[in-house]
């Protein structure tokens, strides 16, 4: 059972296990001819929420038939800087701080030069009881990746939310101030039965 866990769990964090893994910057551009474009106001039914997509920007995220889990919004190519969201059904009614400490135990799996830190519960947008986790990747000199990551629960319990931002130390509160913009943005709709 663990370890089917940790295989969901390194989807959700799949940009921290690359940045784990020593990749530096700990996140990749994606084909974006593969991908679909989102503006405006981006909902998912399937997992019961919609969010306001920054003005000026664009959602990226994979196109049927595979599952929507969430998607991705490019802040900067030159440094990649990006901002993601991804939503999936947990195999068990966990409490919130569970799903966190197997975040953590993914992404700490085997590595060492990562540093994480926990924040607790905050109040993130129309997320109550949100996780913070701040990633910092030992890489990039002086002006290290860091990655800010809220996780937090529909209310109906089944699906859990990861929304997080990837950027350089000197950005983290400019990124962040942005990523929580967007979170203020956050609808929970039902979910599908």
């Amino acid at each position: 059972m663990r370890l089917r866990l940790a295989i969901l769990l390194n989807l959700i964090i799949s940009y921290a296990a690359a940045g784990a893994s020593g990749e530096c910057p700990p996140l990749h551009e994606p084909a974006i001819g593969h991908l679909e474009r989102h503006g405006g106001t981006f909902v998912d039914d399937y997992y019961g929420y919609s969010v306001q997509i920054p003005r000026g920007r664009e959602a990226l995220s994979q196109p049927p038939p595979d599952p929507r889990h969430g998607f991705d919004v490019w802040l900067s190519h030159d440094p990649p800087r990006s901002m993601y969201v991804l939503a999936y059904y947990k195999p068990l009614a966990w409490p919130l701080r569970r799903v966190e400490d197997d975040v953590v135990g993914v992404v700490r799996e085997g590595e060492t030069h990562i540093e994480i830190r926990s924040h607790g519960e905050k109040n993130v947008g129309a997320w109550r009881k949100a996780r913070r986790l701040v990633i910092t990747y030992q890489c990039g000199g002086k002006d290290p990746w860091v990655e800010i990551m809220f996780l937090a629960l529909h209310s109906g319990g089944r699906v859990y939310y990861s929304a997080g931002v990837i950027t350089r130390a000197s950005r983290q509160k400019e990124d962040e101030r942005a990523l929580r913009n967007m979170l203020n943005t956050w609808r929970e709709l039902p979910l599908q039965k």
